[in-house]
């Protein structure tokens, strides 16, 4: 049997959604890759996921739109994990292994319940 590893969040992280949620599970296809095998579209655990920030991060990006916040302390389940990507206080949330897409999407829901709303970021 794998064993699975759960990651706590080490610092306040945030999302850029709508005034109604988070858009966590929004999962672009641009952003991630995907294989096909049967007739299940499986997302590849390649370091490629949604997008969140820390406060820093955050305030220094162009995006503009309603600030969910993901509080230090919040348990990602197993499956899920979090890495640095890009720019400063740029992170992602990625599959921690190769997974059917639907299953990646279930796991980022049961996460987007511990979003709160904060603020309204303007440009």
């Amino acid at each position: 049997m794998r064993e699975k590893t759960l990651y706590i969040l080490a610092e306040d992280l945030y999302r850029m959604g709508n005034s109604s949620s988070s858009r966590l599970a929004n999962v672009r296809r641009s952003d991630i890759n995907t294989r096909e095998i049967g007739e299940t579209d499986f997302i590849v655990a390649d370091n490629n996921g949604v997008s969140v920030f820390t406060k820093e991060g955050l305030d220094e990006c162009p995006l503009t739109g309603w600030v969910w916040e993901l509080k230090a302390g919040t348990i990602l389940p197993a499956g899920l994990t979090i890495v640095k990507r890009g720019s400063k206080g740029h992170h992602m949330i990625v599959p921690a292994e190769n997974m059917p897409l639907a299953k990646y999407i279930s796991l980022l829901e049961s996460v987007a319940m511990f979003c709160e709303k904060q603020y309204m970021k303007r440009a």
